[in-house]
């Protein structure tokens, strides 16, 4: 395949290669029935707290989507994007959630979400777990699901959690910001992985400005805070008494009081620090664009380079992949640039 030009990349000339995709709809590959037909392919993945979705734009002037060709709304979709030298992004598996159809001209919209939202899932439940752990909440919710799980989970001890009213999902949820954890479910597995263990993961590549199409990256201290406490009752004390977590890189802002109570100091301590570093990610934080990259995946690390001051380590919770007639293959990610977790050690 004979690569073109990108005539957009900064005023760099960068080889581009014609991008490629395969659909697979229930097991059937239906790639070369639709490939004259596709005007847009988005893939989107998420670090944390969303499902990965794919969403799928089709010319419909044929009306085949309305009739013999109609999606059922329970399919499955397996998508792969990338080039033909072999360069692919395995986007896995979906189930279509939305198919909506437009006229004048006639196209229809099918979005599909990885997380498939089964009835267990979506139902509210109220649970109290006692003399347990993390592991073992997040493996005992991941098995009345059947799902598995993937991630190194630490055993914190807990002596109580309650889940109040509320769905599998907002539960877990909670759990992983609650102790510094990325939560999603994809498909089958239920990913849980530590958010220091990926933040200190060597960097998967390096991007230089020049190969960026786009880049915005704010700094804001209104988000971050030099130090913060949750409160736990001493026994000992018969009281209501504060732990706090002091941080070292953040030079400005005001002490974060976080709406958390927790058995014990070391629980409090955990909390505290987890929920710091969630607002210190907002410190420096933005999004890139470049030509479409099949490495730029979430929960990847990537250094910047060519930015002077803003130059780093850089983690990626969000990366989209955009395929479309008019611009071919293009990537982007929002990012945050990677700060020391403080003491976010076992309690």
């Amino acid at each position: 395949m004979t690569p073109r030009l990108d005539s957009k990349s900064n005023g760099v000339e960068t080889p581009v290669e014609d991008p490629v995709y395969s659909v697979i709809y229930d097991n059937v590959n239906i790639t070369a029935d639709i490939s004259g037909l596709v005007t847009e392919l988005i893939y989107t993945d998420h670090e944390h707290g969303e499902s990965d979705s794919v969403e799928l734009k089709i010319e419909d002037r044929e009306q085949r989507w309305k009739n013999e060709w109609y999606p059922d709304i329970s399919a499955r979709l397996s998508v792969s994007i990338g080039y033909a030298d072999g360069r692919r992004l395995d986007c896995g598996d979906f189930e279509l959630d939305e198919i909506e159809f437009d006229v004048m001209p006639d196209t229809v919209r099918i979005k599909a979400l990885a997380t498939v939202i089964t009835p267990k899932l979506r139902t509210p439940r109220s649970y109290g777990y006692d003399d347990t752990s993390l592991r073992a909440i997040v493996q005992q919710v991941a098995a009345r699901n059947g799902l598995t799980v993937r991630g190194d989970i630490e055993g914190i001890a807990l002596d109580r959690v309650t889940q109040n009213h509320e769905k599998d999902l907002a539960f877990l949820t909670r759990l992983a910001e609650d102790y510094g954890y990325a939560f999603a479910v994809r498909g089958d597995a239920l990913d849980f992985h530590s958010i220091a263990t990926l933040e200190a993961a060597p960097s998967a590549f390096s991007l230089h400005r020049r190969q960026l199409k786009h880049c915005t990256l704010s700094e804001k201290s209104e988000a971050t805070y030099p130090d913060g406490k949750v409160s736990h009752h001493d026994p000992d004390q018969k009281a209501l008494v504060y732990d706090w977590d002091e941080k070292g890189n953040i030079k400005t802002g005001d002490t974060h009081a976080l709406l958390k109570r927790a058995k014990h100091r070391g629980i409090a301590k955990r909390k505290a620090s987890s929920h710091l570093h969630q607002a210190d990610k907002k410190q420096l934080s933005g999004t890139l664009g470049l030509v479409g990259d099949t490495r730029l995946v979430a929960g990847i690390n990537l250094d910047l380079t060519g930015l002077f001051k803003l130059d780093g380590k850089y983690h990626v919770t969000t990366s989209t992949h955009r395929l479309d007639r008019s611009g071919g293959y293009a990537s982007e990610a929002e990012v945050y640039r990677v700060v020391a977790i403080h003491s976010l050690e076992s309690p």
